[in-house]
């Protein structure tokens, strides 16, 4: 059996009510299925660094089920 291969798409911005918002994905490098989605938002905090943690949270996450991040 092999490790499944996955990518992370990474977003981040403001919303309109100055929202640092964050969403990372999950995606099966072959097949482009959809594993997992992380959502996270902070009243006026900085959305690059909310992007980071986020990323790193579901990273970890992925990997403690033996996935392999590309």
């Amino acid at each position: 059996m092999s490790i499944q291969k996955v990518y992370l798409e990474v977003s981040a911005d403001f919303d309109v009510m100055e929202y640092a918002v964050a969403k990372v994905v999950a995606v099966d490098w072959q097949t482009g299925q959809i594993l997992d989605t992380l959502k996270a938002e902070s009243y006026k905090g900085n959305p690059y660094h909310l992007a980071a943690e986020t990323r790193w949270q579901l990273e970890n996450t992925l990997k403690e089920q033996g996935y392999e991040i590309i």
